[in-house]
């Protein structure tokens, strides 16, 4: 085998032996005619051609139709040496189409200028990858689903507390402000049993607004998504005594409702995995339009944590902020070191904005 510039010197000995040695398809095509020369058995056998009817065609007579423009416009940008020239579609003699992976080596044989082609069969492989691909749509699209319905059973939920139980607490409460009345000071006993009860009315109203709020802030759909997340900083801070500083170069963000339910769902997950793990004592939150993309910034100064372990624990706070951000076709980045501070960095493009 001697090499002439960029061309291998094959005679027909060297090529047999090749063949013989490679149990995948093979074969050598005449340049510039790209007539078959000669193919080895696995060609014979993966594409159904005798060796006859092989050296009587030409490699686009292995193409489907809709391949072959493609095929042509390859040829006129010439590539000599060994190249890798991709998957391409191929036809079998019985019609079947399979994917396989080209590559190709220019060479001289019988003093003529040829390719020496190797075709290696990616149908499984990309049958396979492509079944994954439409599984995890799947599942991703099942996920915005559910997403969807948990948040639309919440608001629900949240409505049918502060609304039927709050009027119902409501009345209780008057109710006992119209005995108490008429109680007058005959009894002292029933008295306080009435105005203790009216406390107890008090504290469960506080309650019943408190996990209405919880289930659904109506100020996110009354007032938007930034005077929500304001309105979470201040509860947070006075619920965890940790410093909270959210700020904002827009006053109101016109966006659809499930990517304002995104953004406060993942920021509320963010503080409150500030307030279990970080022992921090300030909390600083952006939200900003930039360029093309949204972007919330949340950086705490607490104990950080080690990237690796973190990845390693998969927890499914972090794998719900992830995936809610991917569902909004955006990034998520969490960073941190230990004893300095956890920065999560989510980004979205705008044009999911309305």
């Amino acid at each position: 085998m001697n090499e002439t510039g960029n061309d291998i010197m094959v005679n027909e000995n060297m090529y047999q032996m090749l063949f013989e040695l490679n149990p995948m398809p093979m074969w050598m095509i005449s340049l510039p005619e790209r007539k078959f020369l000669a193919v080895n058995e696995a060609a014979i056998t993966f594409y159904g051609y005798t060796r006859n009817e092989f050296l009587q065609m030409n490699v686009r007579d292995i193409r489907p139709e809709e391949e072959v423009p493609k095929f042509q416009s390859r040829i006129a940008t010439y590539e000599a040496g060994i190249c890798n020239k991709g998957i391409w579609q191929h036809r079998k003699k019985d019609g079947t189409v399979v994917m396989v992976n080209i590559i190709s080596n220019d060479i001289i044989f019988e003093g003529k200028h040829a390719k020496l082609v190797l075709s290696n069969d990616m149908t499984e492989k990309i049958i396979a990858e492509e079944k994954l691909k439409h599984s995890h749509a799947e599942l991703r699209q099942l996920a915005t689903h559910l997403q969807t319905i948990r948040e639309s059973e919440r608001t629900h939920m949240a409505r049918e507390i502060h609304d039927q139980l709050g009027q119902q607490l409501t009345g209780l409460k008057m109710d006992l402000v119209w005995i108490n009345k008429k109680a007058g000071d005959h009894s002292p006993e029933i008295k306080m049993k009435i105005t203790d009860t009216l406390k107890l009315v008090d504290e469960t109203v506080h309650t019943v607004r408190r996990i209405a709020t919880q289930l659904r802030p109506s100020i996110l759909d009354d007032l938007g998504l930034v005077a929500a997340m304001e309105w979470q900083s201040e509860e947070f801070q006075r619920r965890s005594e940790i410093k909270t500083i959210f700020r904002s170069d827009v006053n109101y963000l016109d966006v659809p409702p499930e990517m304002a339910t995104g953004f406060f769902r993942i920021y509320q997950e963010c503080l409150t995995n500030v307030m279990r793990h970080a022992k921090a004592s300030v909390v600083t939150a952006t939200l900003d339009l930039k360029s093309a993309s949204l972007h919330l910034t949340v950086v705490d100064d607490g104990e950080g944590f080690n990237s690796t372990e973190i990845e390693n624990k998969k927890t499914l706070g972090l794998l719900g902020m992830k995936e809610r951000t991917l569902l909004m076709g955006g990034s998520c980045e969490i960073t941190g070191k230990p004893g300095k501070g956890t920065t999560v960095v989510i980004i979205t493009p705008i044009n999911n904005l309305k």
